[in-house]
């Protein structure tokens, strides 16, 4: 696996932002939740984490092998990604018998927050891209 600059500043990136907002939503439910704060916590920044590098590597592997197919493996790993999150949620609600709630409100929160960042930086990545074309045109 070759790692350029962009997929290396996305990794620091998405680290940072992941990290981040783990320990921010954590101290938020230690400090004025700490009623609701559940034990299966930690898999869900761990879940996102992980899906958010599997989804990087698809995409620069299909760039590479297959440019002209991005926008189906782009909504395939969004459509996983969400049947993966309705299992994972299914699961916890129908075996875990408290702090349902708690956990389905974290974990929409964390599905947000990625959604966003990816975006955000997919976005940039675009932009950048067309300006660096426009600029070698000229």
């Amino acid at each position: 696996m070759r790692i350029n600059l962009t997929k290396k500043n996305f990794f620091i990136s998405f680290t940072l932002v992941i990290g981040l907002s783990a320990l921010i939503v954590l101290a938020a439910i230690k400090i004025f939740w700490p009623l609701h704060y559940f034990g299966m916590y930690p898999f869900i920044p761990i879940f996102f984490y992980i899906f958010g590098w599997y989804a990087l590597l698809m995409f620069d592997n299909c760039r590479r092998k297959a440019p002209h197919k991005l926008l189906e493996v782009y909504m395939g790993i969004k459509f996983v990604k969400m049947g993966m999150s309705i299992v994972i949620i299914l699961l916890y609600t129908l075996h875990v018998t408290n702090h349902k709630e708690d956990f389905l409100v974290v974990f929409f929160l964390f599905y947000i927050i990625t959604m966003v960042y990816q975006t955000i930086f997919f976005v940039l990545y675009e932009c950048n891209k067309k300006r660096q074309k426009q600029i070698k045109n000229v």
